[in-house]
This record gives C-alpha cells, structure tokens and sequence, in this order.
C-alpha cells in the first residue's frame, strides 16, 4: 500500500474533507513520522491541505492523485502494455502465414485483423520493420512484384526457424503441452467452459490465464486487487526460480 494511502483513509473516516471540518494532526492518530513525511510534500499536488495548524484532505486532488500512483505503478504497466497481445506473437503469427503462403504486409495485416476479429490490426510500423527484419536475416525473401503488390515467401531456412526454435518439439515437451500452441487464437481465446480449460495441458492453462488476467488487469481495477495479484505473481515466479535452479544443469 502506498504511504499515503493509510493517511487518505484515516482523513476520510474522520471526515477531514473541508477546511470546515479540518483537524489538528493529533486528532488523526497518526505517528509525527508520517506528519513530517506529510508536511515535506504539502503542495499543490498533494491531496493533503495544511491550514491554519490544521490539515484536511481534497476529494478531487486525492482521485488525481490515486490516478497518478495506479500509472505509475510497474506491474500496472507491464499488464497494460501486455494485455492486447503477447510479446512475439506478431512474429510467430507472420511466419506461420507466410510458411502457408507468400503473402504482402497489408495481406498479412488483413488475415490476421480477420482471424482476431478485429480486435487487432498490427500498425505498419510494426509490421513493415518486421518484413524487413525476416527478409534482412534471410528467413524470407521477396518475390517478384506482382501487380504491384510485394510478397514474401519462407525460405527453408526460416522454415526450419520456424518448427524448431520457435514451435519446438519433443516426446517429453509434447506431454507437458510445450509444443505447437495455437498462438493465433490464444490471446483472444474466450467462451471457453471450465471443463474445456481444464483439458489442457497445464503450461497451456497457465499461458491462457495469464492472458485472460492481463486482459481484466489492464483496466481501471482497484488498488487492492492490483496489489492481490502482484502478491500471487511474486509467489509463482518464486516457486518457477526454485525450480529453475533445481533442474538447472551446472556449467561446462
């Protein structure tokens, strides 16, 4: 919880919204720590209000304020930034179009705002400088220009790329479900029954849930829960590291 936090409760509950009903810092109940802490940010951003000795809280500074501490909160951030779509998924989607025919960035574009339906139309600036990336490392290459319209076709190389480091395989990956997952649909899976959840594969379950709660996560949720789910995610890296560090075969 952010320090102030505590402080707007208390404020609050003792009803220290007006400079009529304003209080000597004592009648709060809160430590001479926090009032020093309190005093060096009086200012015009600060929901806290001094006057005459006493101190009252702005309703309408204290909503921008809490606005300001929810953006500026990093896991808010990452859920925002994540919750259209996994990072990576515009390059596996692309080379996984391209592997089933050559294709143009806006046909590429258009197949996959179809596929998501419309949910989500890569920008061109994201998806000309990956044509470009694909084609400079020699997974693409361009075919002749066709009514003038440029497509790209997967070398062999950028086939194998695409089955073996980026689809992966394996008895013992296939059984834990790390193989081929349906990354096209994955961010946007939903309607799914509980049962139909839990037929997949874990590592599938885990990636499918992530999804869904960045996708809830990204909005305008309370600070509480923001907070409920930093705790369980902390707590799951923790035991993914243990695991990690376990299995981890030393160094040559």
């Amino acid at each position: 919880m952010h320090p102030f936090a505590r402080v707007a409760e208390v404020f609050l509950e003792k009803g220290a919204t007006s400079p009529k009903t304003a209080l000597k810092w004592k009648e709060f109940g809160l430590s001479m720590g926090m009032k020093t802490i309190v005093d060096a940010r009086l200012g015009k951003d600060n929901p806290v209000i001094r006057k005459d000795g006493k101190y009252y809280i702005s309703k309408k500074r204290l909503e921008a304020f809490r606005k300001r501490i929810r953006q500026a909160n990093p896991m808010r951030r990452w859920l925002q930034h994540t919750a259209a779509v996994p990072k990576g998924f515009l390059r596996y989607r692309v080379l996984q179009l391209l592997k089933e025919r050559p294709m143009s960035g806006s046909e590429l574009t258009s197949e996959i705002e179809k596929e998501t339906g419309g949910r989500w139309k890569p920008k061109p600036g994201s998806m000309y400088p990956l044509l470009k990336h694909l084609l400079k490392d020699g997974l693409t290459t361009e075919l002749s220009v066709e009514s003038g319209i440029k497509r790209y076709e997967l070398t062999e190389e950028g086939k194998t790329f695409f089955e073996e480091d980026i689809c992966g395989s394996g008895e013992i990956r296939a059984k834990l479900g790390f193989g081929h997952f349906p990354m096209h649909s994955f961010p946007f899976l939903s309607g799914l029954s509980d049962a139909e959840r839990e037929s997949l594969p874990p590592p599938q379950r885990v990636l499918l849930g992530l999804a869904s709660l960045r996708r809830i996560m990204a909005s305008d949720v309370s600070d509480k829960a923001m907070s409920e789910v930093e705790d369980m995610m902390i707590r799951f890296a923790h035991e993914i590291e243990k695991l990690v560090k376990k299995y981890s075969k030393p160094a040559d």
